[in-house]
Parts: structure tokens; C-alpha cells; sequence
């Protein structure tokens, strides 16, 4: 199939639109698409038009819903008239749990696609990372509750996965490694339908290589400031390790509801030359003075700070917590630790903050792979996944 037209849809309680990686991915693939004669129609909620860059903002007819969860009957249904209205013939969802499907089902004979934008199966990290923290006692009866917990939840997640794999033509993962993933978890039937596909997030590669003559002794985190999945507390830990033995610092980008933990910490400890910069529309300039990026997450989808690090000529350094980061790093450029060793992740960090010759080695690695994860590669990949898809009848 080539489509004349395309809907994407959006979680309407990730507001406003620009709240992050998954909209940049929409309004990138909006302008490619476009580009070709194909049609583009987004809902989303609290979209500010005026934030979004004219070529981009032009790219796309918005839509905004009345509805703030996909898992209501009115959204899927407002989604049904949007597919009758415009003519819509490819539904791609990106993210979130449209659990009335049937209802977009019955409105439209177009293939629906959706977007798995994270690392399969994130859900039960995020619930056991928050139950571990309130109880630290490694106790029989705290052991027992956990195990208890773990199956809970993973009995409702892979449900919802499940239902959502059921109800779609494609169900789009960020790489190879994640369909693996994917498939051992949900067994040899689903495997048999194959409608898993790889398709990684792009990122926008600039024209000019970076200007290497900028950087300074810095380190920088870019992310939300959250505990269950970022766990920058990792990273301070690390840095009290490393600052009395180098003159570099440490600048941490971002908001969240962890950031007043987070200081409260970096007092606690004594540390010095960190800085916290708050959330900021345009992370640019700290990726062009930064000589590393440091990211400490227990799980990551398609780590698009990892990408940007390193088409600004910042290095990587993360654990190896997840396929998606095991890709970016591993094949374009920058340092794997095991997870979540600190030991470790410091004695790496020492031998880059210690050797000019090192760190000109990889940024010189990563400079060939640049365009490796570019619109365009992307965008093909889309538009074979478009020829394998038919209406239903």
C-alpha cells in the first residue's frame, strides 16, 4: 500500500504536545512523509502551534481531542470519525493503550499500527523499582510481597500487551533486540502471526560536524529528573567518587519531581562543581561543551540523549540496561558498563576524563556513524512497512 493519507495518534495526557521524545519523532516523520505527497493528521492535546517550527508545524493538519485517555470509548470513536472525515488510510498509534479498539475497528477499514516507543515490558521495572525503594529491608516477608508483586504485575502488563498485539496489523518495536524480546515473552503464536517490526526512532543529524575546539571538561545528564527509570541518585554517587580527583564538572539538565531529593543529596554528600539547570526547550549548547554524557537509567527504550550526545561529539558512557541502548552505543559510538556496577561506571569514566588520545578515538567512531540513525533511513523503513499492509474487508 502507498497511503495518501496518515493519523497518528497520541496519548492525550502527554500534554502539551512538546512534552518530548515521542512528539520530535512525530513531527520529523510528519515532515518526511509530507514531503513524499502523503497526507499527514495528528490528535494530540494542548498542541502549542507556535512552538512547533513553521516547516514542521505546516507538515501536519492537528486535531485536537476532547478526550484525555485513549482508554475511553469517545476517544477511539473521535478517532473513527477522523479516519471517515479525512480518509484516512494507515492509523499509526504512538504509545499508549487504546483498550476499545473494536470501537476504531468498526469505524474504519484501514490497518492500525502501533508504536511501542520504550523498552518491552518497562512496566514491571517501573513498579518494582517503586516498591523496592519504600521497602529496604531485605526481610523473608519483604522478599515474599515482591515475588507476589512481580507476577501481579506481570500478569496485567502482558494482558495488555496481548489484547493490543490482537488488534493490530504492525506492532512496531525500536530494534532487532526488542522483538526478540518480545516474542520469548509472548510465546511461539504471536511469533507465528510475525507482525513485530523493527523500526528505530530517528533524530535529526546536522549538517555540520561538531566543533570539537568547544568542549570543556564537563559532564552532563539530559532527562527528566525520575527515580523509577533515570535514577540520576546513581550518578551523584559516582560523581563523589571522581571529584576530588579531577577539575571537571558536572551539569544536570532537566526537571522532574526528584530534583529537590536530588539536591538535598548532592549537599548531603559534599559535592561540588554540580549544577543543576532546570528543563530547557533547546539542550543544544550543553551538548556542544560537554565532553560526556552520562546516563544511569534502569531502563531505556531508544535513549534519544544518547543520539543527540553523540551527533554533538559528547560521548556516551550507560549502563547496559536495555537492547535499544546496547544498539546506539554499541554500534555508533561510546562506553557500555555492566549494570548497574558503580564501581565501574566511575573506572570508566576515569580512564575518558583521564586520556585526550581516548576520547578522540571514540568521538572519532562516532563521527563516521552519524548518520546512522538520520529521517531518511527511518523514513524507508516506514514505507516498507506501508507496502505490506492492505485494508480490511
Amino acid at each position: 500500500m502507498q497511503p495518501r493519507n496518515i493519523l497518528l495518534l497520541h496519548n492525550p495526557r502527554r500534554a502539551p504536545f512538546s512534552y518530548g521524545g515521542i512528539e520530535r519523532v512525530t513531527l520529523m516523520l510528519a515532515e518526511w512523509f509530507s514531503r513524499r505527497g502523503i497526507g499527514v493528521y495528528v490528535i494530540a492535546n494542548a498542541v502549542d502551534i507556535e512552538s512547533i517550527p513553521e516547516h514542521q508545524r505546516s507538515a501536519a493538519v492537528w486535531l485536537p481531542t476532547p478526550q484525555r485517555k485513549m482508554s475511553y470509548s469517545d476517544y477511539c470513536r473521535y478517532a473513527g470519525e477522523c479516519c471517515r472525515k479525512w480518509d484516512i488510510d494507515v492509523v499509526i498509534c504512538q504509545g499508549g493503550y487504546l483498550r476499545r479498539m473494536e470501537i476504531l475497528r468498526r469505524m474504519t477499514d484501514a490497518p492500525i499500527v502501533y508504536c511501542n516507543h520504550s523498552q518491552p515490558f518497562w512496566e514491571i521495572v517501573r513498579s518494582l523499582a517503586g516498591y523496592d525503594r519504600t521497602h529496604r529491608h531485605l526481610t523473608p516477608l519483604y522478599l515474599l510481597s515482591r515475588a507476589y508483586k512481580q507476577w501481579k504485575t506481570r500478569r496485567r502488563v502482558m494482558r495488555r500487551y496481548r489484547s493490543m498485539y490482537r488488534s493490530v496489523d504492525r506492532y512496531v518495536l525500536l530494534c532487532e533486540g526488542y522483538v526478540r524480546e518480545f516474542y520469548d515473552a509472548m510465546g511461539a503464536a504471536a511469533e507465528a502471526e510475525g507482525k513485530a517490526v523493527a523500526i528505530y526512532n530517528p533524530a535529526v543529524v546536522p549538517d555540520a560536524l561538531p566543533d570539537l575546539s568547544r568542549k570543556q571538561r564537563r559532564l552532563l545528564f539530559v532527562g527528566r529528573l525520575s527515580y523509577s527509570d533515570k535514577r540520576v541518585d546513581r550518578l551523584l554517587q559516582v560523581w563523589s567518587r571522581l571529584q576530588d580527583e579531577f577539575a571537571w564538572s558536572l551539569d544536570i539538565v532537566g526537571d522532574g519531581e526528584e530534583r529537590g531529593e536530588l539536591e538535598r543529596m548532592a549537599a548531603g554528600l559534599g559535592l561540588r562543581r554540580v549544577t543543576f539547570c532546570g528543563a530547557t526547550s533547546d539542550p543544544s549548547p550543553y551538548y556542544d561543551r560537554a565532553s560526556i554524557l552520562c546516563q544511569t537509567s534502569s531502563y531505556e527504550g531508544w535513549g534519544m540523549v544518547l543520539i543527540e550526545a553523540q551527533q554533538h561529539g559528547a560521548i556516551p558512557v550507560a549502563f547496559d540496561c536495555s537492547a535499544g541502548v546496547r544498539e546506539i552505543v554499541g554500534r555508533c559510538g561510546g562506553v557500555l558498563v555492566d549494570s548497574f556496577d558503580l564501581d565501574a561506571y566511575a573506572d570508566a569514566l576515569r580512564r575518558l576524563m583521564s586520556s585526550d588520545e581516548e576520547r578522540a578515538r571514540i568521538v572519532e567512531v562516532i563521527t563516521r556513524n552519524r548518520a546512522r540513525y538520520g529521517i531518511e533511513r527511518s523514513g524507508e523503513s516506514w514505507m516498507r512497512l506501508f507496502a505490506t499492509l492492505d485494508r480490511h474487508s
